[in-house]
């Protein structure tokens, strides 16, 4: 539908940045980190549990920021955190880097998603925001989830190293913020049954 067809295209960007990055942490980390950072698997399982750890901090933080300044100012101020210091983390020489640099970006990247979320659903007109939803979803994560992957190996086998995968992460970060700052209106104050774009 015509009138529907702006905010389907930004959704659907949102959601196919969104898997595509997180499918490209899920699928390579724990390989980027035992073959190119030599780390034991009980080193980076001990990572995983604490990046998830302030993961779920930076969701809390994109949930303060949605409520006191904005849901595209949280979403934003969240991605371009994690954009900043997954670039870091990649050139990081040491376990210790890593780890900081590490924790630092999952703040970010763990965090934007309360905010994209919500976000995709409030560009929808209420009469088809369900199902809208849904659909741009499903397609982001069947980009993020089947087809990217092949992308990121094929980066993996012609450079060696999963580092250029991981450095296209902060390109789809910012890239979301600056489609969500031009294009996504701010819907801060208001219930989302109350949003009828």
């Amino acid at each position: 539908m015509p009138d529907v067809l702006p905010a389907t295209l930004v959704a659907t960007f949102i959601t196919c940045c969104s898997c595509c990055f997180y499918g490209t942490v899920g699928a390579w980390m724990p390989l980027y980190l035992s073959t190119e950072k030599h780390w034991s698997t009980a080193e980076y399982s001990t990572f995983y549990i604490f990046w998830g750890l302030v993961g779920f901090l930076g969701l809390c933080a994109a949930g303060w920021l949605a409520d006191k300044v904005g849901r595209r100012v949280g979403f934003i101020a969240l991605l371009l955190w994690g954009a900043v210091f997954m670039t870091l983390w990649v050139y990081a020489a040491s376990n210790l880097w890593l780890w900081i640099f590490g924790l630092a970006w999952s703040f970010g990247f763990l965090g934007f998603w309360g905010p994209s979320t919500t976000l995709t659903a409030e560009v929808f007109p209420t009469r088809v925001r369900g199902v809208a939803n849904g659909v741009v979803w499903f397609i982001g994560f069947f980009v993020g989830f089947v087809l990217w992957p092949f992308a990121t190996v094929a980066l993996q086998q012609a450079t060696g190293s999963f580092a250029l995968a991981f450095l296209t992460i902060p390109v789809f970060m910012v890239a979301m913020a600056a489609g969500v700052w031009l294009i996504v209106p701010e819907h801060a104050g208001k219930e989302l049954n109350a949003i009828a774009v």
